[in-house]
């Protein structure tokens, strides 16, 4: 899963939530954005890094090890998370949060 079909993926929830986010003041709509945006990336490294862990601990696979190893992703992915949806959410000059109006 590579980081533009996660970003495409993102654009494709936003598109949804376009008409929902053109009413609704710009930090409502920003802390909206990063919620459903971190719970997707939860889910999705969840299911990534459970599956490539285990693969690579096979030798030596432990709990703690798969653990570990999943616990780093999900807090990676949901850096990243934030980051794309604040700049994408706070992009808009409006006072509103029309998030895909150039799209």
């Amino acid at each position: 899963f590579t980081n533009e079909g996660l970003i495409s993926t993102l654009l494709h929830l936003l598109i949804k939530m376009h008409s929902l986010c053109t009413s609704l003041s710009i930090s409502f709509c920003t802390s909206l954005c990063i919620s459903l945006c971190k719970s997707f990336c939860t889910s999705l490294c969840i299911s990534l890094c459970t599956s490539l862990c285990i693969s690579l601990c096979k030798s030596f696979c432990t709990s703690l090890c798969i653990s570990l190893c999943t616990s780093l992703c999900i807090s990676l992915c949901k850096s990243f998370c934030t980051s794309l949806c604040t700049s994408l959410c706070l992009s808009q000059p409006t006072p509103h949060c029309t998030i895909l109006a150039g799209f």
